[in-house]
């Protein structure tokens, strides 16, 4: 395909060219690593709920291992932005 915009992850995007985008004030916001969930205004958020009352064990050990420095290691590996709330806080 040619001459297309689409939207994917920043870790996949190879062979597509992530680009520049001209904000209003006229000032360029590269599409990195360091941008992406920051300033790039085109971006998506992973969001992972559980309900208040941890009665789930399995669910309770899986967040808390997202919140840990393996997990987000792994994450940035992948080449994610490593970003995580726990328990409502801001990441």
């Amino acid at each position: 395909m040619r001459n297309a915009i689409g939207l994917v992850t920043f870790s996949d995007s190879s062979p597509a060219q992530a680009i520049a985008i001209e904000m209003s004030n006229h000032r360029s916001v590269p599409a990195s690593v360091l941008t992406i969930g920051t300033s790039y205004p085109l971006s998506m958020q992973f969001g992972l709920y559980e309900p208040a009352r941890g009665d789930n064990a399995s669910a309770d050990r899986f967040v808390a291992y997202l919140a840990s420095d393996d997990a987000q290691n792994a994450i940035g590996n992948a080449g994610f932005r490593p970003r995580v709330a726990v328990n409502g806080e801001s990441p």
